[in-house]
This record gives C-alpha cells, sequence and structure tokens, in this order.
C-alpha cells in the first residue's frame, strides 16, 4: 500500500507532544501551516476559487542517548498532516513518522516516511505541495506506511539509502527503493531506484500500480543568489501493467533580500500504456511564481502555471489536446 489511510488518534497526538516522557529528553515541536487561494478546475470541468491546504503539519521528534560517550541513540518522529481548509481532506493524517536507532553505524528506522527515491528529487521542485507539483507527470512520489530504511553515515559528502518495504499480502512482492546521493558546497547529486513500488502518479499509470523506476537529479548553486536544478526519470510497470513513462523537469530560483523569483518546466510522456499498447499520452508543464519573506518564518508566496495535456493524459482522449491553468496566492508559517 503506497500511503497509509490510517487516521491518528487525535489523543495520541496531543498526549506525545505535551506530555512526552522526561527519557525522551525534551522532544522539539515543529510544524507548518500554509494555505493558498487557488483558480483552478474542479471536478466538474469548471473553474472555480478555493482555499488549499498546502500539506500543513504538526510533528514531534527528538533524540535519546543510549550509552555513556552519546554515540548510540534511539531517534523517533510522530508527524501529522493538517488541513485547515477542511477541503474535502481528513482534518489530520499520517505523514513521515518511524523510530529506531542512529549511530556510528548510521542509521536505522522502521515506520511510514518518504521513499529514497521520492527524496533523491531534493529541492528540484520549487512548487512542492502545491496544484503545480511534477506528482501529476513524474510516477514515484511515494509515502510508504509499512518500511524500513538503513541510512550509511556521511562520507566525503556521500550517503546511500535503502528502503525495504515488506509486502502486506502474501501474494505481493516485497518492494524496494535505494538512493546514493552527494551533497558538498554548491553541488548536490542523486540517482535513485525504485523496484515493485506503486507509483502513486504519472501520465497514464494507475496509483495503486508496481512500477520499476530510475531517477537521476542534479542541484547547483551557481551563485549565492542563483539555484538551478534538473531531475530525469524512467518508470516501467512490472507483471500485468506493461506501461512505459519517461520525465524531466528543470527549475530555476534566483533570491534577492526577501524576494524569490521561480520558473519551472517539466514533461512526462508515455510511450506505452498499461496494456503495453503504443502511446503518445504526454502532459507539460510551465510555471512561474514570487515568494515574499515577511519574517524569518513567515513566507507569503504566489504562482502561475500552464498545463497541457494530449493523447490520452489525465482524460484526454488519443488526438486531443487540452491545456489548462492554475493560479494561486497563498502564506506559509512554520515553527
Amino acid at each position: 500500500m503506497i500511503k497509509s489511510n490510517k487516521k491518528p488518534s487525535f489523543a495520541l497526538v496531543l498526549c506525545g507532544l505535551v506530555a512526552a516522557p522526561p527519557a525522551l529528553a525534551q522532544p522539539d515541536l515543529y510544524g507548518k501551516l500554509s494555505l493558498s487561494l487557488d483558480n483552478s478546475r474542479d471536478a466538474n470541468g469548471d473553474k472555480i476559487w478555493s482555499l488549499q491546504d498546502q500539506a500543513s503539519r504538526l510533528g514531534v521528534k527528538g533524540k535519546v542517548e543510549l550509552d555513556g560517550d552519546g554515540d548510540l541513540k534511539a531517534v523517533y518522529q510522530y508527524e501529522v498532516s493538517m488541513n485547515p481548509s477542511r477541503s474535502g481532506k481528513p482534518l489530520f493524517g499520517l505523514r513521515n513518522s518511524f523510530a529506531g536507532l542512529e549511530g556510528g553505524f548510521g542509521q536505522l528506522i522502521g515506520g511510514t516516511f518518504d521513499t529514497p527515491f521520492k527524496t533523491a528529487q531534493g529541492k528540484v521542485d520549487l512548487f512542492n505541495d502545491t496544484s503545480l507539483d511534477i506528482t501529476s507527470y513524474l510516477a514515484g512520489e511515494v509515502r510508504h506506511d509499512q518500511s524500513v530504511q538503513y541510512t550509511t553515515p556521511e562520507m566525503g559528502g556521500l550517503t546511500a539509502k535503502i528502503d525495504w518495504m515488506p509486502a502486506q499480502n502474501a501474494a505481493d512482492d516485497d518492494g524496494l527503493s535505494a538512493a546514493l546521493s552527494y551533497k558538498r558546497d554548491a553541488l548536490e547529486m542523486a540517482v535513485a531506484a525504485t523496484q515493485k513500488v506503486a507509483g502513486d502518479g504519472g501520465i497514464v499509470t494507475d496509483k495503486a500500480d508496481p512500477l520499476d523506476a530510475v531517477r537521476v537529479m542534479v542541484s547547483l548553486a551557481a551563485t549565492e543568489s542563483l539555484k538551478l536544478g534538473v531531475m530525469a526519470q524512467q518508470a516501467e510497470g512490472v507483471d500485468a501493467n506493461k506501461s512505459r513513462e519517461t520525465g524531466w523537469l528543470v527549475s530555476a530560483a534566483y533570491s534577492l533580500d526577501r524576494v524569490t523569483l521561480k520558473a519551472q518546466a517539466g514533461q512526462g510522456l508515455a510511450d506505452k500504456d498499461a496494456a503495453g499498447n503504443a502511446s503518445d499520452a504526454k502532459q507539460e508543464q510551465m510555471a512561474l511564481g514570487v515568494d515574499y519573506k515577511l519574517a524569518k518564518n513567515v513566507t507569503a508566496f504566489s504562482y502561475a502555471g500552464v498545463m497541457r495535456n494530449s493523447d490520452g493524459a489525465d482524460g484526454t482522449a488519443v488526438d486531443e489536446t487540452r491545456s489548462d491553468y492554475n493560479v494561486g496566492l497563498g502564506l506559509s508559517l512554520s515553527f
């Protein structure tokens, strides 16, 4: 299963945040509230204005020393999504939550969290969590609800992650996701692969269908003000699904004092549909945005994007092309 649909007990969350045992050594409380007023198409195809949540969350995390020199620690995090706008979503939902051990050997955790394939995107998706998120045309943006992950110590800028996702049904195969990343000074790179993990997005692939996929990402701070990013990937269906999709993304952000200007373009293309037949389904997306820091942890933002779907993408028919736009204006507060 890709994402947990379990609704955590609100009482359990509240108790964990305000009444943590002393042994947990003052856990950190953190969160984000982010809302936008969007003009986009509803389920009936009509353009409407609506208040949208942008991945608001509330969490508690911490570490507990387990030996005398402090090298071995127990680590934990419990995070829930919040939806202040109540726009057709549950008020609370499980996000990245885990428990495990950390030390000189690296980190070993179990729980619900983003796969290494997903986190390999770094920060090149400048419109993450908005209506212009790359999920609509790039498969693999998965938070899995039954995962065991090992992360190596950082070694000269290199870090490796491997995530084992045991199948919850005897008839299904276990899933695997792994990534190797490098970060040093202005350069960040990652290569990731996932095997038999449901894709949760893409052009023609059903969200529940397992995929094999490969992703490459490069991010460069060209100057103190200019950051550039590029990502490319390929995904193929396994078992009964015969689809094959490729996609890419390029982005640029320029910061000057409190203002950040953002531009992004991407495309997803399916050359085989789920039955293995030739396909030309495609989605193209271009987006522009402006962020303005009102305070250290408060940002006002706006964005506008154009999406072009054709030949089977987003419900279009063969030889049909449909263009659409989304605009939004919002405010994000973090603590």
